[in-house]
């Protein structure tokens, strides 16, 4: 996190801005995932994709998600609660691993 400073001027004060790079950058990638092809920054379109893929998890039945999927299946709330979070871990990583992918490019092309 860094603090962006816009100085002083007449009649408005300081203003100090602290920004993240990864919650820019999750938002860079969110925003890129809803744009038409054409318009994708292509150092970062897969990564956009995968967030996509994340923010809209589909199950092998298609209208269900993969964690409502995760729920199929269980005979006990036990079984539930683990295929669930299991779901939800896999959901984490997608994240994770979309936010490293585009990151060096991030940082190198886009955060000042």
């Amino acid at each position: 996190m860094f603090p962006l400073t816009i100085p002083a001027s007449e009649g408005a004060p300081t203003l100090v801005i602290h920004a993240n790079l990864l919650h820019n950058l999750y938002h860079y990638l969110s925003k890129q995932a809803r744009l038409d092809l054409s318009e994708l920054q292509p150092e970062t379109a897969e990564a956009a994709f995968l967030l996509f893929q994340a923010h809209n998890p589909r199950g092998p039945r298609g209208t269900w998600g993969v964690w409502e999927e995760a729920l199929t299946n269980p005979q006990t709330t036990q079984q539930a609660d683990t295929a669930l979070r299991t779901a939800m871990t896999q959901t984490v990583e997608q994240i994770e691993a979309a936010l490293a992918q585009a990151e060096p490019f991030f940082r190198e092309t886009l955060w000042p």
